[in-house]
């Protein structure tokens, strides 16, 4: 037997389904669809984290390989700064400059290094990001020689035991002295550094 709704409990019914209507709709706009869209965009990122994965495996599987290359490395600088004389013999560069041009008979006028005392300042109040494997210093030569005089002693210079080469070199006319030449000679000179700047 069929029992006949009445209009009320027909509305309530209605309503009923109207209200669990409109919670379904809010449920899927405030909670699934926020979820869905983060699941796409997870998914989307998904294979971006397996290569960072692959990259992080392959980096780990080759640690072995990464250190000893650094210690192979950090070796080579230490016997690079064992070859290299101390900064402190730079007075003996200079002996054995003005002994290679007394040889090649370059008459030298002034020798110095090109280090003022802003730069040592600057040295004292930076400590260097990374160590330093050698310390360039410039050595100023003013001299008073010919062309093939000038050209002994820089080959001399440039073949000596101590590790150096021409930086530049600036020769003008000597008015005194036709067959010999004012020369600014520049040099760069290369010690290991001492302990402090390291």
């Amino acid at each position: 037997m069929k029992r006949k709704l009445t209009k009320e409990q027909s509305q309530s019914i209605l309503l009923g389904l109207l209200v669990a209507a409109v919670f379904l709709y809010v449920l899927v706009v405030l909670f699934i669809g926020p979820a869905r869209r983060e699941a796409q965009q997870v998914g989307q990122q998904l294979p971006t984290a397996r290569e960072r994965m692959r990259a992080l495996e392959f980096g780990t599987m080759n640690e072995a390989i990464l250190r000893s290359q650094y210690e192979q490395m950090e070796q080579s600088v230490g016997s690079l700064r064992a070859v290299l004389p101390s900064e402190d013999t730079l007075s003996s560069s200079i002996e054995t400059l003005s002994d290679l041009a007394d040889t090649a008979q370059v008459k030298i006028q002034t020798i110095f290094p090109l280090r003022g005392m802003k730069d040592v300042e600057q040295e004292k109040d930076q400590a260097p990001a990374t160590p330093a494997v050698f310390k360039e210093v410039l050595i100023q030569i003013d001299a008073l020689a010919g062309f093939h005089q000038l050209g002994a002693f820089i080959s001399a210079m440039e073949t000596s035991p101590k590790p150096m080469r021409l930086s530049s070199l600036r020769i003008s006319a000597n008015p005194n002295e036709v067959k010999r030449h004012t020369a600014k000679i520049v040099i760069r000179a290369y010690f290991a550094p001492t302990q402090g700047s390291l």
